[in-house]
């Protein structure tokens, strides 16, 4: 069996070495003195990438854990010094950081307990996530399985959603009309549209296994619109769907795709009656919340509202830099006290998040962060390209609905596909067809 090279900067392993890193690692150490030592740690991050990934939609203890492991050994692996070059050489990394020093600058200026403060700027630890792994994954053959594991996790939450389905299992998220196993109907939903498309994705660039990728591609679409309660699932697929066959088939192509979508939306919502409901539900919700009702624990649409209404209020009384990071929910409590609404710790947007707390200043740094992302990805080889803009897609509309960032399983899912994507391209490693289509050739075949 070949010898598997975990990273193309380090130095070979021979077949005992690497059989170790294996078998002691995950991560067990054995300290060495030296190079050796570098070495043995970096194995160990390089295993713990798609450990981490697979349990980003199943566990989220254990991802993070693994996930925070694999950030700390590889940073004292000896890459310190190639981090920081690809770093600030790669502006999304540059991006991160920026804008998680301005959320700790931001703590200056809060009116909220510095206990408070430094946890909820823990929560936006995926950024530096991101900035620390943009060099582990260099290394093409890690993206893949990484990529893959990733995948391979999300069948595994499909098959269970149709276990679910026939009441064959139970989960504390979900029933049998809501079919979310390991995660909540939101973060199923997100996961498993960009599942989709990277299922598609495999499906338009390689032929093996053409047919089964459309399969579960399409089965994947299933469980979001019929078998997952999340309207913000439905937004993600909205949005997905044009813009796979945009990267397909250029306008013409976004055209069909937008025309399609149209006519299965009629379609669904003729002959799914969940689906229905759903959309139904949202507009009666809107519609009372705009005629004077007030929005109870049950109407999820007139709460958003309301969220939206006063957090603009709060953030209008320091509309440049905000009420400082960790400021969100006092400043919220007094200002729906005065309004007589309840009070609430998430306003359920990361847009508004960012405004009330780091204000104009951090809401331009977040779509920032997205802008460059975006155009980075111009850069990268077609089959990263294509991902790198699905994803940021993805979490910039979730962004609007959701306070994806300081989620935790949202936020891992963002800094896992983010270091995937934007690893600085490596002369020769991506002059293939095999490499220029990674992460897309994500399948379980």
């Amino acid at each position: 069996m070949a010898t598997v090279r975990p990273h193309h900067d380090a130095p070979p392993l021979d077949p005992v070495q690497w059989t170790e890193g294996w078998w002691y690692g995950l991560p067990v150490f054995r300290w060495f003195h030296g190079e050796r030592a570098r070495r043995r740690l970096r194995n160990e991050a390089w295993c713990l990438a798609p450990v981490a990934a697979a349990l980003v939609p199943v566990s989220t203890s254990a991802a993070e854990i693994a996930f925070g492991l694999c950030a700390l050994l590889w940073y004292l692996g000896g890459v310190r010094d190639r981090g920081r070059s690809v770093l600030w050489s790669t502006p999304v990394g540059a991006a991160c950081l920026v804008f998680f020093a301005w959320l700790a600058l931001s703590t200056l200026w809060s009116d909220a307990p510095l206990a408070h403060e430094m946890r909820l700027l823990v929560k936006y630890r995926s950024l530096l996530y991101i900035a620390i792994l943009l060099s582990l994954f260099e290394d093409g053959r890690l993206r893949r399985l990484t990529s893959n594991a990733f995948v391979a996790a999300m069948l595994v939450t499909l098959a269970a959603s149709w276990l679910m389905r026939f009441d064959l299992l139970h989960s504390k998220w979900g029933n049998v009309e809501n079919c979310a196993y390991f995660k909540n109907h939101i973060a199923q939903n997100v996961m498993m549209a960009f599942t989709a498309f990277l299922l598609a994705r495999s499906a338009a660039a390689h032929r093996p296994w053409r047919w089964l990728k459309v399969g579960l591609a399409i089965l994947c679409l299933h469980n979001v619109l019929f078998m997952v309660d999340g309207r913000t699932g439905y937004v993600i697929v909205a949005v997905l769907v044009p813009y796979f066959t945009f990267s397909q088939a250029g306008l013409r192509g976004f055209l069909v795709g937008a025309a399609t979508l149209a006519v299965a939306a009629v379609g669904v919502f003729q002959v799914s009656d969940g689906f229905r409901e759903r959309i139904e539900l949202a507009v009666v919700e809107a519609r009372g919340y705009f005629d004077g009702q007030r929005p109870d624990h049950t109407n999820s649409i007139g709460q958003r509202l309301q969220f939206v209404e006063t957090s603009l209020a709060v953030g209008a009384r320091r509309p440049v830099f905000g009420h400082g990071t960790g400021s969100f929910e006092e400043a919220y409590r007094r200002e729906a006290e005065r309004r007589g609404v309840p009070p609430t710790r998430n306003p359920h947007s990361q847009l508004l998040m960012s405004f009330v707390q780091t204000g104009a200043v951090g809401v331009l740094m977040l779509l920032g962060l997205f802008g460059v992302q975006w155009f980075s990805a111009g850069r990268l080889p077609k089959g990263r390209r294509d991902v790198a803009r699905a994803l940021v897609l993805a979490i910039a509309v979730g962004c609007v609905f959701n306070s994806f960032l300081i989620d935790k399983t949202e936020s891992s899912f963002f800094a896992l596909f983010s270091a995937i994507c934007f690893a600085p391209v490596v002369s020769g490693d991506e002059l293939t067809n095999e490499g220029e289509s990674e992460p897309a050739e994500s399948s379980a075949a």
